[in-house]
């Protein structure tokens, strides 16, 4: 998980985000896949709490 964290998050950077845009990256960009991903983590309790 941490690696394909790492590798979208890498990913998103790299499409240059406004630096001072301190939304969700789903928010940010809606097609973004670290969105979806963080998105998907922390919907999930029982992962979060661990």
């Amino acid at each position: 998980i941490s690696e394909l964290v790492e590798k979208e998050t890498e990913e998103y950077h790299k499409a240059d985000p406004d630096p001072f845009d301190d939304r969700h990256p789903g928010r940010a960009d809606p097609e973004c896949v670290l969105g979806h991903l963080l998105k998907i983590l922390f919907k999930n309790d029982d992962f979060m709490n661990a």
